[in-house]
């Protein structure tokens, strides 16, 4: 892609992607400009998973894991159902990284459309 493409899609998106504390906006703009012709098609019709959609289920119903089946992760979800948020400190550990996660979780998403299942 071209670098003033890039940059545009970026700052239309950095609400969705940072700051989180997997990828950094360096890698994801170096892997946007060095992704192939195909993937660009894919991003225009890319959705993200919303950090504030996250941030508020991890507060209400983030106890019984319904924040971590939003996010595809099941047995996480499953885990954190039967104990109650960890008797309430992994609850509170997610209510407070929930935005995080989701940005890191839409990060290695794009990453992923870009380069295919592999990552980088």
């Amino acid at each position: 892609m071209e670098r003033k493409l890039v940059y545009e899609y970026i700052e239309s998106k950095k609400e969705y992607l940072f700051p989180n504390s997997i990828y950094t906006e360096t890698q994801i703009e170096n892997a946007l400009i060095n992704a192939p012709e195909r993937a660009s098609n894919l991003l225009r019709e890319m959705s993200f998973r919303n950090p504030s959609t996250l941030q508020i289920i991890a507060v209400f119903p983030g106890m019984l894991g319904v924040d971590r089946f939003y996010m595809g992760e099941i047995l996480l979800g499953f885990l954190k159902y039967i104990t109650l948020g960890g008797c309430g400190i992994w609850w509170i550990l997610d209510i407070v990284n929930a935005k995080s996660r989701c940005r890191g979780w839409n990060c290695k998403k794009l990453i992923q459309t870009i380069y295919g299942s592999n990552g980088l």
